[in-house]
């Protein structure tokens, strides 16, 4: 930094300065002289002497601003301290290509957080993807310990804990989707109050899609039901509990497990009483 440049920020550091100490009339703060082993006689260099003034009145400015009180004004973001921002917009833009503002909590107790969003009434927090062709995501959240990615916690009445709203009416994807590539199931639902684990709903009567869908490419079933006390399934509906669809063969299949029932294409319904059997079907209509 050449002699001129360092003659304006020394102007701007004595502005700044002098702004600091009418708010703070109560301190009083000697800028220091700034020290040399400079031999007697022998005169420092001007760009050392404005260096050292430089470094002496910004650590008396950052002094003066750390014992300054958090007004409702704007200005510089004071670290370690309230700010309050009143009426005013603060806004924090930037063209990388990863993130804008980052945030980091190094402290090893349990449950410590990050960022911290809170409101008396709207939203909290609000995040936007704006161009409609971005594949980016409004949040990305990745925990790589043994917490949540996103934990989301609600005490009152009223209100979901979670909610998604998807208001394409020609999209093909969930409001909420999990995909899991082990063991856990990609969407967990479970309840100790008198709520049901997982519900599934469609209030539009014109609707004929179910309201709850398995599918699997696998060899197991679509949907499972076990009850531990009670009965595996219950179903009602006003023309009928239960249908089952028929196959495309014109017969029973040559071996099934026990309880299998089963319609052909002609409409017969068999059931399988002995499993693994050719004979162990029995024709019931």
């Amino acid at each position: 930094m050449d002699a001129t440049a360092l003659e304006a920020r020394l102007a701007r550091l004595e502005q700044e300065m002098a702004e600091l100490r009418r708010e703070n009339q109560t301190l009083r703060a000697a800028v220091p002289e700034p020290k040399h082993d400079a031999t007697e006689g022998e005169a420092l260099p001007r760009r050392d002497l404005l260096k050292g003034a430089a470094y002496a009145l910004g650590a008396v400015s950052l002094s003066l601003m750390g014992t300054r009180p958090a007004e409702a004004a704007t200005g510089t973001m004071l670290y370690g301290a309230y700010n309050d921002a009143g009426n005013s917009f603060t806004a924090l833009a930037t063209e990388h290509p990863h993130s804008t503002l980052d945030v980091f909590n190094n402290s090893l107790a349990d449950h410590c957080v990050a960022l911290r969003a809170v409101t008396e009434t709207g939203s909290a927090f609000f995040a936007l993807v704006e161009a409609s062709s971005s594949i980016g995501h409004g949040v990305s959240a990745r925990a790589n310990g043994s917490g949540h990615a996103v934990l989301a916690v609600k005490n009152s009445e009223i209100g979901n804990c979670v909610a998604a709203h998807h208001f394409s009416a020609t999209s093909i994807y969930a409001a909420i989707a999990g995909v899991t590539s082990g063991a856990g199931a990609g969407v967990h639902g479970s309840s100790s109050g008198s709520g049901n684990g997982v519900r599934g709903e469609l209030f539009d009567a014109a609707q004929t899609q179910s309201a709850i869908l398995g599918t699997t490419e696998g060899t197991g079933p679509a949907i499972e039901g076990n009850s531990i006390l009670g009965r595996g399934g219950v179903f009602r509906g006003k023309k009928a509990q239960v249908r089952l669809v028929a196959s495309m063969a014109t017969t029973k299949p040559s071996k099934g497990l026990r309880g299998d029932l089963f319609v052909d294409s002609t409409g017969r319904l068999w059931y399988c009483k002995t499993g693994n059997s050719i004979t162990g079907w029995k024709q019931l209509a």
